[in-house]
């Protein structure tokens, strides 16, 4: 019985225990599996937070200018940033904005990326500015072809950059490479091709249609059908073209992949072109025509003569072009005509007509002409190397024909002497090195007017030698060889102003007495006459003026190119207060005159009446006296070569000007000026107050004025700075600043300017005020600065004096910190 009961356990069911312990252990399975999905979790928001950490340590590293630690921060963003999934949900990292910091971080701690790992763009950039011979270029466009992300204007570019390259800058056939990869490019993109590529691809002949043709085979496989249409379309196109079939068929028949795309009957015809091509070729070579095979040699010689600027190479290709053209027994032409810009003085030209010798005279010639365009551009150095070398090929001339180069030589000396003084002027105020030695050799050469000899010097370097003794304030010299020169006709207009000017200069250097001098009324007539004529002649002349003779007066464009030249300050003050007298005495209006220093000396002075009866005349007499102010001021800022006195009357002068046209911006940043100028910048103001002894009582009021005007369009805090600066004022305008600071605005703009107060009845003004307006904390702020002890009224003058002008400096610097800064 006991046997029977035993049951088969494999068909018994389980037991309770078995089953408590299956429940547990899918349960510990379950939590287990929470678990590690919540770990996982945890894992990636800890990724994320610490790709948000190192990026914004890496732009606090960056603003504190740390850049070797945020580089370390911004590479380690980026090595976790690539491996976080597509937007995750708390990081706020822009993968462009991160790449761009890295590479600038890099860019300045010297820690460049592998160029294999840098993006298309910056490969590129690499590889045409810091790749030697544009290495690593072409497989940069070749990836380009396809994915399109480079813009296509900097492949153009890059294509017009190595097209202008001498040819020994670049490798061999680059220039058609990158042609054929851009063409390229605007064929898979559906895009119009360049027309003038047939012409290259002509020029390269079989071995450039070999390229073009491997260059679309080898990307054929990976092109949609659309492209491949395009592919067709290009070269069915490009065999269309004059001189192409011939080069292009043959291989194209011969590369398999690009020959699938046409039929058997279109291979035909394209054959039947290189037949016709064939036979045109055989005709012409019968007919003996030369179509300029031999002309890329002479090609590159006159690219080489054009582009060369060092004289021993210059030589050279000078040397070879006249050779070849010797040897083809071409027609006689001017070297001169291969470079429209190119351009020598006359005398020069008409000397150099004279030598037999074509190579001399060439070399003379090109030598010249690139002198002179290097002129243009300030290149002082090469320009004088080349005169050196034409001077030295004039020398040969002299001594193997015995023509005209002793002449020439000395044209050329008279070409470099020019060259030098241009070479100091440009250099004043800031050198005088040279200048005595250049005004002993523009002596001699100006001596040469009254000589028998057949070299004499042309207008142009008769003002430069004229010009240099001018600015060495050689007055004595000057007037010396001024006066006994034979000048010719065209420049007696220009001496007819300078003669007057430099006499009078040299009258206001030795000192008063001068208010008798007559050279100051001759002076006067010079340049009055100058814009009457100038004013005359732009309005169609009248009758009146017409009678005049008018060519013997110099032209108001001529009359300020001769300022220009001008470095020397005291022909520039004189001109100035001569102009700014003018002025006034025009408009005669008292309210807007400009400041003119000297005016006693054109007292008694008046203009002509019927020029001052006209009404555009005081225009142009405020034009001419703008630019030779604003050219005063460009070369003479501060008072380093001339007077403090000069440089502030320069600046106040500018800011009337601006003042009387409303720029009363522009007008206070001049006024501004001239104060710290008359100061040198605050650090020599005696106590007797310099900035109204130099810049005067009249310009301080502008200044209020300005800020009052500025005040009502913008912000009320130029009010307020104009009732401040009401405190310059002897006597203060208390009418005008009570004015000002009584604005509602402007009261509530006074905190930044407590401490530049300093008179008493103002301080106790502005108490009542905010005592009224129940603004406690800011009367206690005026009351502290009334409460200083040099402030009190009882002090001495000279603690009051003291007091003034250390808030005067602080007013000034807070202004000019705003205006000037």
């Amino acid at each position: 019985m006991q046997a029977e009961s035993i049951a088969d356990p494999s068909c018994s069911e389980p037991s309770e225990g078995v089953t408590e312990y299956r429940e547990d252990r899918e349960a510990l399975l379950a939590e287990l599996a929470s678990k590690a999905d919540f770990a996982a979790r945890m894992l990636d928001t800890l990724v994320v937070g610490a790709t948000q950490v190192h990026y914004d340590l890496g732009l606090f590293h960056f603003v504190t200018e740390r850049y070797n630690d945020a580089f370390h921060h911004f590479t380690q963003a980026t090595s976790i940033f690539s491996n976080l999934p597509a937007n995750p949900v708390h990081c706020r990292v822009v993968a462009s904005t991160l790449a761009a910091y890295q590479s600038c971080c890099s860019a300045i701690c010297g820690r460049s990326t592998p160029v294999p790992q840098r993006t298309m763009l910056e490969r590129f950039m690499h590889a045409t500015t810091v790749a030697p011979n544009y290495q690593g270029l072409l497989e940069v466009l070749g990836e380009d072809d396809l994915c399109h992300e480079l813009p296509r204007y900097l492949r153009h570019k890059l294509q017009v950059d190595l097209m202008a390259a001498p040819p020994h800058t670049t490798t061999q056939g680059l220039f058609f490479q990158v042609c054929c990869h851009n063409v390229v490019r605007s064929v898979l993109e559906g895009r119009v091709w360049e027309p003038s590529f047939p012409g290259h691809l002509v020029t390269a002949g079989k071995q450039g249609a070999l390229y073009l043709l491997q260059l679309l085979s080898a990307k054929l496989s990976q092109l949609g059908s659309q492209q491949r249409a395009w592919v067709h379309e290009f070269l069915v196109t490009l065999n269309l073209q004059e001189g192409v079939s011939g080069a292009l068929v043959p291989p194209l028949m011969a590369t398999a992949p690009l020959a699938s795309l046409f039929s058997h009957q279109q291979m035909l015809d394209m054959w039947q072109g290189v037949e016709e091509e064939n036979q045109a070729k055989i005709m012409r070579q019968a007919m003996d025509v030369n179509y300029g095979v031999e002309g890329g040699d002479d090609a590159s010689l006159v690219w080489e003569v054009i582009h060369s600027h060092e004289p021993v190479a210059l030589r050279r290709a000078v040397t070879r072009y006249t050779a070849a053209l010797q040897q083809q027994q071409a027609p006689y032409t001017d070297i001169l005509d291969l470079n429209d810009k190119w351009d020598i003085p006359v005398p020069i030209r008409k000397t150099l007509s004279k030598i037999p010798s074509t190579l001399h005279r060439f070399l003379i010639s090109v030598f010249v002409a690139k002198s002179q365009e290097l002129l243009q551009s300030k290149s002082w150095v090469e320009s004088c190397d080349l005169l050196d070398a034409a001077l030295k090929a004039c020398g040969e001339v002299a001594e193997g024909e015995r023509g005209d180069g002793p002449r020439l030589y000395k044209l050329l000396t008279w070409l470099k002497l020019s060259h030098n003084i241009d070479k100091w002027i440009s250099a004043l105020p800031h050198t005088d090195e040279g200048g005595s030695g250049l005004a002993s050799e523009a002596k001699l050469c100006l001596m040469s007017l009254n000589g028998r000899e057949d070299a004499v010097p042309w207008t142009a370097i008769i003002s430069r030698c004229v010009m240099c003794l001018v600015n060495v304030r050689d007055w004595g010299g000057v007037a010396s060889v001024v006066a006994g020169l034979q000048l010719p006709p065209p420049y007696l207009p220009a001496m007819a102003v300078l003669r007057p000017l430099l006499a009078a200069a040299h009258i206001l250097d030795t000192g008063p007495p001068y208010h008798l001098e007559p050279h100051f009324a001759h002076l006067w007539d010079s340049v009055v006459n100058i814009l009457d004529c100038s004013c005359s002649h732009r309005k169609s002349s009248s009758s009146k003026s017409g009678e005049r003779q008018l060519p013997e007066v110099l032209p108001l464009a001529d009359f300020l190119e001769l300022v220009y030249s001008l470095k020397e300050p005291t022909c520039l003050s004189l001109l100035c207060s001569l102009l700014g007298a003018l002025h006034n005495k025009l408009l005669g209006d008292p309210s807007a005159e400009v400041h003119a220093q000297h005016s006693q000396l054109w007292l008694g002075l008046t203009p002509c009446k019927d020029t001052a009866s006209r009404e555009e005349y005081p225009k142009y007499v405020r034009e001419t006296l703008e630019a030779v102010v604003t050219h005063a001021i460009k070369f003479f800022p501060g008072a380093d070569h001339v007077s403090e006195s000069t440089a502030t009357s320069w600046h106040v002068t500018a800011a009337d000007l601006s003042y009387n046209s409303e720029e009363h911006h522009r007008a206070l940043c001049l006024y501004l000026t001239a104060v710290f100028v008359a100061t040198n910048f605050l650090r020599s103001d005696p106590g007797d107050d310099l900035t109204v002894h130099l810049v005067g009582d009249r310009a301080i009021r502008r200044m209020v004025r300005c800020c009052m005007t500025l005040g009502c369009y913008t912000q009320k805090l130029y009010v307020v700075q104009a009732g401040l600066l009401c405190q310059f004022v002897e006597p203060l305008d208390y009418s005008t600043a009570l004015c000002c600071l009584q604005d509602r605005s402007g009261v509530d703009a006074m905190d930044a300017y407590y401490h530049c107060l300093w008179d008493v009845t103002l301080i106790e003004f502005i108490i009542n005020a905010h005592q009224k307006k129940g603004e406690i904390q800011r009367r206690d702020a005026v009351l502290k600065v009334i409460g200083q002890l040099e402030i009190n009224s009882n002090n001495n003058e000279e603690i009051q004096r003291e007091a003034a002008k250390v808030r005067k400096h602080r007013l000034l610097r807070a202004l000019a910190k705003q205006y000037l800064s």
